[in-house]
């Protein structure tokens, strides 16, 4: 019996240990593969993030030289057009017994002459819709201003302009207390700041506001006196 116990060891033990480090091996196998695929995966969300970090640099790069691939003229005659609203008060006179104060659509195409890049002369036409109920009226509007301009690139500049401004009420109708078909003319100064910027060489865009003082004279009826008048326009212009 001790024999055969023997001998059950000889064959049982080497084989037990065969499989034990053949298991072990297989353990030891698996665990490096999958250290390997996560190194890999990690590899590649870096090498991903890298791409998608230089793909996002590169778009930003086109995006801000799209605005710097060109430098717009900034000298020479220029004319464009507007659109936008005009808001007037009357701070004088009252108007049917209360206060002129409306809110009206209007246009204006305007031209002028940029001597260099930061001085120009600038003149507009406007016309507005300034009816109230019972009554319509229409506005005209001549100004004439020195234009004084700041550029932060070759392409964004902010400016301001200092001058005359000339105005034409016509009125049609009857109201109570007002006299029909007359008219008022107003003179005064005004003041107005904008942003203008280079869509190309020669194409502009810019945002406006300018702030009237005109006094109105009696015409033949309504008479507004000294008013505050505010003009907010949205214009595109050509530089020759």
């Amino acid at each position: 019996m001790q024999e055969i116990r023997q001998a059950t060891e000889q064959v049982i033990m080497p084989t037990s240990l065969a499989m034990f480090n053949t298991a072990e091996s297989l353990c030891d196998r698996r665990i490096g593969l999958r250290v390997l695929s996560d190194s890999q995966s990690k590899l590649s969300r870096i090498k991903w993030g890298w791409l998608m970090t230089r793909k996002v640099t590169l778009a930003g790069s086109l995006v801000i030289a799209s605005f710097t691939l060109f430098a717009a003229d900034k000298q020479g005659a220029f004319v464009g057009g507007a659109l936008g609203n005009m808001q007037t008060y009357s701070i004088e006179n009252t108007f049917e017994g209360e206060r002129y104060n409306h809110s009206s659509p209007a246009m204006a195409v305007y031209a002028g002459y940029h001597f260099t890049d930061w001085f120009g002369l600038e003149g507009q036409l406007l016309g507005a819709n300034t009816s109230v109920t019972g009554l319509s009226s229409v506005t005209g509007a001549v100004s004439v201003s020195p234009k004084f301009s700041y550029y932060f690139n070759d392409n964004i500049a902010v400016y301001t302009k200092l001058g005359l401004s000339g105005f034409l009420m016509g009125w049609n109708g009857k109201p109570s207390k007002e006299s029909t078909n007359d008219y008022s003319i107003g003179l005064g100064t005004h003041a107005g700041i904008g942003v203008n910027i280079a869509m190309n060489n020669s194409v502009n865009m810019r945002l406006d506001y300018t702030h009237m003082m005109p006094n109105f004279e009696h015409g033949s009826g309504v008479n507004l006196g000294n008013a505050d008048i505010g003009v907010f326009m949205v214009g595109v212009h050509y530089q020759f």
